[in-house]
């Protein structure tokens, strides 16, 4: 939360301004019950709704016409941007130049990309090596990255995503994609049916357990003491000093910390 602010004399002043924190709020009201009538479930991502090779295949191997466009406004050629589109997945120009950069030498960069052949495959899945140190940066293998990377096409964010959703049977989908296996979606664990998600046990009840706040007038003096609250008694930790605090100042704090307290926590 914003406490200072830098004046015309450039200098940063403190926001003497108390914040009404609940000490206790729901987000039930928010919970999902699931499709209504006139609503439909969206497909928007054709590789991540893929359920088999030849279905990312179809998928992938079509250039991204607005991506292409982009690339060929800085002056690239549409076929050698076209395969940058689809070798990199459709994810970005900057990912989409870094393969021209690497590629615009090959014999066929300036070729008309070939159209995926039934049961081959995908264009995606040729792995960025460029990127393959942005999973492997999180503590993933190689293994792990290269492969999350195929069924993503190459889009690290997505790729972050597809591992540590499959985090408890990791090798098991390694495997799989190592055998030209598409892993199926992976579940998160929660039933996620209209009828479990209106169950009065999925709830979304929060408590304040804690609150950082900022002893001094601006940033170039005092210093930042925590309150958490204990058996039902908020205690203050002011470095090594440690005591009850019998008047919390809950609307002057920098960070909450928040815990779930319904049944699902």
């Amino acid at each position: 939360m914003r406490r200072f602010y830098v004046a015309e004399d450039l200098t940063p002043k403190k926001l003497e301004v108390e914040v009404t924190v609940p000490e206790k709020f729901s987000l039930t009201r928010f919970l999902s019950k699931g499709l209504v009538d006139g609503e439909e479930e969206r497909m928007d991502d054709p590789v991540a709704n893929a359920t088999n090779e030849s279905d990312v295949s179809a998928a992938v191997d079509t250039a991204d016409e607005a991506l292409v466009a982009q690339l060929v406004a800085m002056g690239f050629s549409e076929n050698g941007c076209k395969h940058a589109a689809i070798a990199t997945g459709k994810s970005n120009a900057e990912a989409a130049m870094e393969w021209i950069f690497s590629h615009m030498n090959d014999p066929d960069f300036d070729h008309p990309p070939s159209p995926a052949r039934p049961g081959s495959k995908a264009a995606g899945e040729s792995v960025n090596m460029d990127i393959v140190s942005s999973p492997m940066a999180m503590g993933f293998a190689e293994s792990h990255a290269k492969c999350a990377l195929k069924q993503t096409g190459n889009d690290p964010d997505r790729a972050a995503e597809w591992l540590f959703s499959r985090i408890a049977d990791l090798d098991s989908a390694v495997a799989d994609c190592d055998r030209g296996v598409v892993p199926p979606a992976a579940s998160s664990g929660v039933d996620e049916s209209s009828e479990n998600r209106s169950d009065s046990k999925v709830v979304g009840d929060f408590s304040l357990v804690g609150f950082i706040s900022h002893v001094g007038k601006n940033t170039n003096s005092g210093h930042y003491v925590c309150h958490m609250k204990k058996d039902g008694r908020w205690v203050i930790f002011n470095d090594d000093k440690v005591a009850v605090s019998q008047e919390p100042p809950l609307g002057a704090g920098y960070l909450y910390l928040f815990r779930r307290t319904d049944p699902q926590s």
